[in-house]
């Protein structure tokens, strides 16, 4: 998830995904005339439920992942 400032969610979509990172388009708005915004991506925990796993797990002999 990614927030502006003002905590408003900004629509994302990934393009591409490749080992030294990833590609995303961004929706926003009211961008100044022959302006610019500037965003930061900061990583963290997930506040979204819909990116949790809820309970699902994945194992194997030697792994299990929750």
């Amino acid at each position: 998830m990614i927030v502006d400032s003002e905590g408003k969610q900004i629509p994302i979509q990934k393009y591409e995904q490749r080992t030294e990172g990833a590609y995303y388009g961004l929706w926003v708005s009211d961008i100044p005339a022959m302006g610019y915004k500037t965003y930061s991506i900061v990583p963290g925990v997930s506040k979204n439920p819909e990116t949790t796993s809820m309970g699902k797990s994945l194992e194997n002999a030697y792994y299990k992942v929750d």
